[in-house]
């Protein structure tokens, strides 16, 4: 999950706010093709030991290929690396075909660039409880924790339907697909918050019914 976020974050530094929604639909995709190969597996080895080692492999071959992601751009203004994100820029613009001069590239990037830090004000993580952003704050982590525990605890109970419960776990990821490209619809068309709220409320309802034996 810490990963995932990661990614996630330098996703959201990287790409323009008109195509996040379909970037990050496209993360849950690269998710959902490994969570339908872990039925595979688990139906293969048959043992969680082996199919911890199997699973941690491909993350380890990661390290070997960390030097082909940038760094974010954003991120290196902000620590008054311009020439690193000028570099990375420019190789952005020429792999999407862009033609943008180095001149236009460089003003560009000196007006983004972070103010000095004598100018610069003072930001710490305690600012994120302060009286303006306190409430949101405390809704951003309430809605995390509540999620991941709804959707691992509905992950975990698939053992408890009947059939087989590797058939059980892949059919549950399958309903991801249509789930993403629902949701990339209506964020297209509606937005982001109230959609969100909706189906927050929604799926509170439904878990709860589900608690007491009503579904």
């Amino acid at each position: 999950m810490l990963k995932l976020h990661e990614v996630l974050g330098l996703m959201v530094e990287v790409v323009s706010p008109k195509y996040r929604a379909p970037y990050y639909v496209g993360i849950g995709m690269a998710w959902l093709a490994g969570a339908l190969h872990l039925p595979l597996i688990a139906w293969w080895l048959r043992d969680w030991m082996w199919m911890e080692a199997v699973i941690i492999v491909p993350s380890v071959l990661f390290l070997s290929i960390w030097w082909l992601l940038p760094e974010s751009p954003r991120w290196l203004l902000a620590h008054g690396k311009t020439d690193e994100a000028l570099k990375i820029l420019s190789k952005a613009a020429k792999t999407n075909g862009l033609k943008i001069s180095g001149i236009k590239l460089k003003e560009m990037v000196t007006s983004l660039k972070e103010p000095d830090e004598n100018e610069k004000p003072k930001t710490r993580v305690l600012q994120l409880f302060k009286s303006e952003l306190r409430l949101r704050t405390f809704v951003m982590w309430f809605i995390w924790t509540v999620t991941a525990f709804v959707y691992y605890g509905i992950v975990y109970n698939t053992n408890e339907l009947a059939g087989d419960p590797f058939v059980n776990f892949a059919i549950y990821n399958l309903i991801d697909i249509p789930a993403a490209l629902l949701t990339l619809t209506i964020i297209h068309y509606k937005g982001r918050r109230r959609p969100l709220a909706t189906y927050l409320a929604w799926q509170g309802w439904l878990v709860y019914r589900y608690s007491f034996g009503e579904l």
